[in-house]
C-alpha cells in the first residue's frame, strides 16, 4: 500500500527489517541475520507478489548490486 507507513518486511523465517513506500520504497535490511559478513558482495532484487504468485520484480534481470559496509565505511565515506 503506497501510503508511507512502515511495516516489517518478510524474510524466510518470518519478519525482517522494514520497508515503507509512497513514492519511493524504502527498505531497512539487517545484515546479521541474512549472515552477511562485511565485505560481503550482494545482489538486491525486490520481488511484488501476490500470494505465490509473482506480479513484479525489480529491476526485472540482476539485481542491486553493493558491498556489506565495514566499521570504516563512514569514515571514509562522510565528512562534517
Amino acid at each position: 500500500m503506497a501510503d508511507g507507513a512502515s511495516r516489517p518486511g518478510r524474510g524466510p523465517d518470518g519478519e525482517l527489517g522494514l520497508c515503507a513506500f509512497a513514492r519511493v520504497l524504502e527498505l531497512s535490511v539487517p545484515f546479521a541475520p541474512l549472515q552477511l559478513a562485511p565485505g560481503t558482495t550482494v545482489d538486491l532484487a525486490v520481488q511484488v507478489l501476490r500470494g505465490e504468485l509473482e506480479l513484479q520484480r525489480l529491476p526485472q534481470v540482476g539485481g542491486l548490486r553493493f558491498t556489506v559496509p565495514d566499521e570504516d565505511f563512514e569514515r571514509v565515506h562522510w565528512r562534517v
